[in-house]
């Protein structure tokens, strides 16, 4: 049944119980005041007809007077029952030998002068009348049924008339309500369905309202033999910004990145955002070079930096691209290869990439291995190694850099560089960040304890100085731990540093305040200013590897390590040679006035349960025992 007819019957259900129930009360009100009025009129005209009676001189003799009395005052359903000074008993409209059974009822409430009486199944109404000078009483009956009667064709018309206008009043108002209640659940219903279909963040269709456009969109290309493409794309590295910024931060960007992509294609195409920072975009009708243009076009618009709340920050994305029929006829299996096309673009740095097949299973071992870190990570199933850097000066060791490591169950040893970046890409980074430095400070004050005071270098992400409660955090860990913070030492590389210096100075300058100190690694491979690098709390420069292992090949690369050495003495840094695999190098750097060296010449990295055994054995470590550590 329609909302409105509901609302119609409602009303007019309500309605009409109310006239029911509002006429009964007023019909028993009515009756009894009627009943009540009727007894007084009865008392009236008893006391004429009494009066009449006795002012009769052939009363006595003429009983008929009474039939008379009772046609003058329209009395003919009534009935009189007079007692006159003898005591005899004169009636009207009752048989004589009831008439003292009738008068009997009345005469036992005698403390009435009228009331209700039931006689012969029928109740009347009485009044009684006396005239003690004569010894005259009278009584006059009449039925209630008149009363009633009388007030049934009265206020049953008048009930009957108000009912008529209050019914066709409710129904105007009925209907009024019925449209505007249709009109607003109508509304509620649209914005429900709106809901259900759409994103609250950025008003873009969700994932439901994607497959059934993509469903519509795959079967009329089928119909009329067309192609068409589908993207899936998300946001490179958009959850370290989440966690740095914050959420509202994170929804704001969300919200530009959909209107660019909206501003980058066509009026008949499609985008969706699936959920967090992953969106989709069908074209229809679109060949393959189309949809690389697309693509272009939507990366080309999202290059501008975006300004919101006063910071600028980029957004950049990675789009996979699958196309009908060519990747897939079937929705699932388009969905699909677009995703793994979108981690293709993301492992290439391309931007874009179109779904290749001979890359897909390569692909798919990546999103499983992907998974396992993220399980990895979150059971402690990582490991530290420890390398030893020596200070040239006093051949001690001066500290070890702490290397994460991942031993895969069923792949094996996983690179740095293959896990790292995944975790970056994952957002895990801060998180894997945390357990090194709390796993590294361990490792150190278990070293001070054996006697062997020393620092630890500790490798750190740029999201980290992207992060402000990053230091509060890297607080904690050191009080944890009981390690004073002038052992650590934090490692970033020089591209990852110029990534967003202004706010990766603050966080610097907060860490240099806690007594932290900073080294630039893999220096001479990015591309830094000296103008910002020397406004930078830094106290170490690394000489990238790639320059110590060729310098016998290669004449310019001892250059540059001599140059790399002379600067970062100019600047005030110590520097350190990463890289260092024989006497050779070893001799070479510290020519140069090289400060420390760092490679497999003193020792590869240890594991934990290695490293109280090297200590123990090593000449490095012989020299160091129950020595201060030598200044930075």
């Amino acid at each position: 049944m329609r909302t409105s007819t509901q609302v119609l019957a409602a009303i007019l259900g309500i309605t009409i119980l109310a006239q029911v129930v509002f006429g009964a009360v007023a019909y028993w009100i009515t009756l009894d005041s009627s009943r009540d009025r009727r007894i007084e009129m009865l008392a009236h005209y008893a006391s004429e007809i009494l009066f009449e009676w006795s002012d009769s001189s052939t009363a006595a003799d003429s009983p008929d007077i009474l039939d008379e009395l009772q046609k003058k005052y329209h009395l003919n359903k009534s009935i009189i029952l007079l007692r006159d000074m003898k005591g005899q008993l004169h009636t009207v409209g009752i048989e004589g030998e009831l008439a003292p059974g009738l008068l009997s009822e009345i005469n036992d409430q005698a403390d009435k002068a009228g009331g209700i009486v039931e006689f012969d199944g029928e109740d009347y109404l009485w009044s009684r009348v006396e005239n003690g000078q004569d010894s005259l009483a009278l009584v006059l009956l009449e039925p209630v049924s008149l009363v009633e009667q009388a007030i049934v064709s009265k206020l049953g018309i008048r009930l009957l008339v108000t009912a008529g206008v209050v019914i066709w009043m409710a129904v105007w108002v009925a209907l009024l309500l019925s449209s505007i209640i249709s009109k607003r659940l109508n509304d509620k219903n649209l914005a429900l369905r709106h809901q259900a279909l759409h994103d609250n963040l950025t008003g873009l269709p969700n994932r439901n309202l994607l497959y059934d456009r993509l469903n519509q969109v795959r079967l009329t290309a089928h119909r009329k033999g067309q192609c068409f493409a589908l993207f899936i794309m998300d946001l490179d590295r958009f959850k370290e910004v989440n966690d740095t910024l914050g959420h509202q931060f994170g929804d704001q960007l969300l919200q530009e990145v959909s209107h660019r992509i909206q501003e980058s294609i066509r009026e008949n195409d499609s985008v969706a955002r699936l959920g967090g920072d992953e969106f989709a975009v069908v074209l229809p009708d679109t060949d393959q070079d189309g949809a690389i243009q697309c693509a272009k076009r939507i990366t080309r618009n999202l290059e501008s930096k975006f300004n919101i709340n006063d910071v600028r920050i980029e957004a950049k994305a990675s789009i996979g691209i699958a196309m009908y029929p060519d990747h897939g006829t079937e929705t699932e299996e388009l969905l699909q290869h677009a995703d793994v096309a979108m981690y293709q673009a993301k492992q290439s740095g391309s931007g874009y990439a179109v779904y290749n097949q001979a890359l897909d299973s390569h692909s798919v071992q990546r999103l499983r291995l992907m998974g396992d870190l993220r399980e990895a990570i979150e059971n402690d199933q990582l490991s530290l190694h420890f390398q030893p850097i020596i200070d040239l000066d006093s051949n001690k060791i001066f500290k070890f850099e702490a290397l994460a490591r991942w031993q895969h169950p069923e792949q094996g040893y996983i690179l740095p560089d293959v896990f790292i970046p995944m975790a970056e890409q994952m957002g895990l980074i801060r998180i894997l960040t945390l357990w090194v430095v709390d796993r590294a400070l361990n490792v150190c004050r278990q070293c001070s304890v054996a006697g062997y005071e020393l620092n630890m270098s500790i490798n750190l992400s740029t999201y980290c100085l992207q992060d402000t409660s990053f230091p509060g955090e890297l607080r904690t860990i050191l009080d944890e731990n009981d390690v004073s913070a002038e052992c650590v030492v934090l490692e970033i590389t020089e591209s990852a540093l110029m990534n967003d210096i202004k706010r990766a100075r603050e966080v610097l300058d907060r860490l240099h305040n806690m007594g932290l100190k900073l080294a630039i690694d893999d220096f001479g491979t990015g591309f830094s200013s000296l103008a910002y690098l020397k406004q930078l709390p830094v106290h170490e420069l690394k000489i990238d590897k790639s320059f110590i292992i060729d310098m016998d090949k290669d004449e310019s690369n001892t250059t540059i390590v001599h140059t790399v050495i002379d600067l970062g003495h100019n600047l005030g840094y110590r520097v350190v040679a990463e890289g260092v695999e024989n006497e050779h190098a070893l001799e070479h750097v510290r020519g140069m006035g090289c400060d420390y060296a760092q490679g497999y010449y003193f020792s590869r990295p240890l594991p934990e349960e290695e490293l109280d055994l090297w200590l123990q054995e090593s000449a490095w470590a012989a020299l160091t025992k129950n020595k201060s550590r030598s200044a930075s």
